[in-house]
């Protein structure tokens, strides 16, 4: 994951994003990027946090989001909390409530509901884009378009 100052450093070096598209739009505090790896799986970066990682089915596969990790684990999002102690890092684990999914699902697909709009109408600043020749704002619009209303948790946070 990506994390402080490296913004634009995404659009250069996040190279399993064979296509990306970096945007400034009303109404996010930060720039997006949003990514799609060879097989369709997909990224968005909205500024340096949160950030979400789908599978090529559209499936939520993890996440970093108010600097926690959240993976998915059996259709379920588990949060990963580091924790330093005796020379070691230590990952302690905690299920999300169903309470706690509904809610981080709901927000993700507030946001995904946003950024869309903002493609659908024309909102938007293509700040930074690869390749170059490729129309990666329709691929972006079309994907989200074609998400469910409410978004799928993956088995596992692999790509696959």
């Amino acid at each position: 994951m990506q994390h402080e100052g490296q913004r634009e450093d995404l659009i250069r070096t996040a190279t399993a994003l064979v296509q990306r598209v970096e945007l400034a739009i009303d109404g996010f505090p930060d720039s997006l990027v949003i990514g799609f790896r060879r097989d369709g799986a997909a990224s968005l970066f909205v500024g340096e946090d949160p950030v979400y990682q789908f599978n090529a089915r559209g499936e939520l596969r993890r996440a970093f989001q108010a600097g926690k990790l959240v993976t998915a684990e059996s259709g379920r999002l588990v949060e990963l909390t580091r924790q330093r102690a005796d020379n070691r890092v230590d990952m302690l684990r905690q299920e999300l409530t169903d309470l706690q999914q509904d809610q981080f699902l709901s927000q993700l697909r507030q946001t995904l509901d946003k950024l869309h709009r903002a493609l659908q109408q024309n909102q938007y600043r293509v700040t930074g884009q690869v390749p170059a020749d490729q129309d990666v704002v329709r691929q972006a619009s079309q994907w989200i378009g074609q998400l469910p209303d409410t978004i799928p948790v993956a088995q596992a946070a692999n790509v696959r």
